[in-house]
């Protein structure tokens, strides 16, 4: 069927990064000797001697297990579409076999550009159902501007497969029949909390191993921790004031930007007012020490409902708050389906009916100018999307 894939739909290449730096991507194992870990795919700058000194590929879009597994999550679309987007190249180079995953040593890495002593760290979450994978593109145009990108394979159940290097595996939405009423329908709205709470976990895990490196480590004394921001898309958007709401003690995050976010699971809503959810946000200013917060959303998917909680987040949080509507764009413009299947997309209406590619280096543009502002001190005006 590859021969009619490519008919309908050309594969489909990402656009080139924008930034100075070569992009360098691995899958990495961070263990822990209570659970099985953490898996992630990291994204870090690199430059052409880093390319000279060790062998060295292309990476691979995404591992064909996981790729399989992504099927049933696709439709509409064909079944072998799946199959299709591993033919897809990234820009990006590794110097690991199919990126299966490895520990963070310095085992054979490419070695992180030297062109600043450290570099400020972006925690990427994914969206329900997703992948690190299908925010390539996004991941790798902010990691060619200076930015490490890390971004976990979540292991709430809402990743489609997470295999570990020991083969142990987590399905998706393994712990859903824990959340089943007397009706027999799931309690959606603890459930969804309960997953919630584990990603923000995965969030806390990851910068707290990282921050405890050894000179072994690929990333030793090259992330600025002082300059840690978070963005997510859909659930990941969640998870990134869910992140900001709980972990607000630690003191881990300088600004927050929230893509097309799903704000269900964290109960502005007065439905949920006697919840014992640990996300429940009162009319009190939930941070002590408000950051920056930038809700970028779609036109065409978002509701009032949830656009309702996110002006009460926003306003609550600080005077550094932002919200912007991208023109004639749907849920899915966010991630690499709108880049490598347009025509498929659109006509499952999974995207708007403009131009992908034309949305794509908006938001490239919106994300660099923001976490540049933000975490590297850049002179940017956002005050046309400020929050009044």
């Amino acid at each position: 069927m590859s021969w009619l894939m490519n008919l309908v739909s050309p594969i489909g290449t990402l656009p080139k990064p924008t930034g100075p730096y070569l992009v360098a991507v691995e899958v990495l194992h961070i263990e822990d000797a209570n659970t099985p870990g953490i898996l992630c795919k990291v994204w870090y700058p690199i430059d052409q001697g880093s390319l000279e000194e060790k062998q060295h590929h292309v990476a691979h879009y995404m591992q064909s297990e996981i790729s399989e597994s992504m099927q049933s999550l696709l439709k509409p679309l064909p079944g072998f579409v799946a199959n299709h987007i591993l033919s897809t190249k990234t820009n990006a180079y590794t110097a690991g076999v199919d990126q299966h995953p490895h520990t963070t040593k310095n085992n054979g890495y490419l070695k992180p550009s030297n062109n600043l002593d450290k570099y400020p760290l972006i925690m990427f979450s994914h969206g329900m159902y997703g992948l690190p994978e299908n925010y390539t593109h996004i991941c790798e145009n902010l990691c060619s501007n200076g930015f490490i990108v890390i971004s976990p394979y979540h292991t709430d159940g809402s990743c489609p497969l997470v295999i570990y290097p020991n083969g142990q595996r987590i399905e998706l939405e393994y712990e859903k029949d824990k959340f089943i009423k007397e009706d027999g329908t799931a309690d959606l709205f603890s459930y969804r909390s309960h997953q919630l709470s584990i990603r923000v976990q995965n969030i806390d895990n990851i910068l707290e191993f990282l921050k405890k490196e050894r000179e072994e480590s690929l990333f030793f004394g090259k992330i600025d921790f002082d300059k840690v921001g978070i963005c997510g898309h859909s659930f990941g958007g969640c998870t990134t004031v869910g992140s900001i709401l709980k972990l607000q003690n630690k003191k881990l995050f300088k600004c927050a930007c929230s893509m097309d976010g799903w704000m269900f699971p964290l109960a502005t809503h007065a439905d949920f007012s006697n919840s014992e959810s640990e996300f429940i946000i009162s009319t009190q200013p939930f941070r002590k020490e408000p950051i920056p917060l930038f809700f970028i959303n779609s036109d065409l998917w978002q509701w009032k409902e949830n656009l309702d909680e996110m002006n009460i987040l926003v306003k609550l949080n600080s005077e550094e708050g932002y919200m912007y509507a991208m023109t004639d764009t749907q849920h899915h413009n966010y991630n690499d389906i709108a880049l490598l299947m347009p025509k498929l997309a659109k006509w499952a209406k999974k995207i708007g009916t403009g131009d992908p590619f034309a949305h794509s280096a908006e938001l490239d543009n919106l994300l660099n100018s923001y976490f540049s502002k933000y975490l590297c001190g850049a002179e940017v005006d956002l005050s046309k999307y400020k929050v009044q």
